[in-house]
């Protein structure tokens, strides 16, 4: 008899899932498209609030990039035409934009794991 309800709460302990796990599991399902080296960077940045985790993935994320400059360079051509401005392009230090963006708090990157970045707007 002591021996089952020992049984019976160890299968129950087993089978409890905290609250907080339970929504850790939620924010990846609902981000599932979103590789969860960007997730956990995220919520490592955030100290683990979910909450501010799933904002920050609903509003904020730009994507993952190779670099910051790469960033910049995809941003830039998103906005302007590149093309049309013929040579004057070469001229753009990407790197820097990139910097400045951070620096003035426009943007947040978050190093990944595979070294390449998170870019979250502010």
């Amino acid at each position: 008899d002591e021996y089952a309800d020992l049984c019976a709460k160890h299968e129950k302990c087993e089978c409890q899932v905290s609250e907080e796990e339970q929504e850790l599991e939620s924010l990846k399902e609902d981000f599932s498209h979103i590789d969860d080296e960007v997730i956990e960077a995220v919520l490592e940045n955030e100290n683990g609030d979910v909450g501010y985790a799933r904002n920050c993935l609903e509003n904020n994320y730009s994507g993952t990039f190779d670099s910051k400059e790469e960033w910049a360079r995809q941003h830039i051509e998103d906005c302007y035409d590149i093309r049309a401005m013929g040579n004057l392009a070469n001229y753009i230090d990407f790197e820097a934009f990139a910097r400045d963006c951070e620096m003035g708090g426009d943007m947040t990157f978050l190093d990944l794991p595979s070294g390449d970045v998170a870019a979250f707007s502010n």
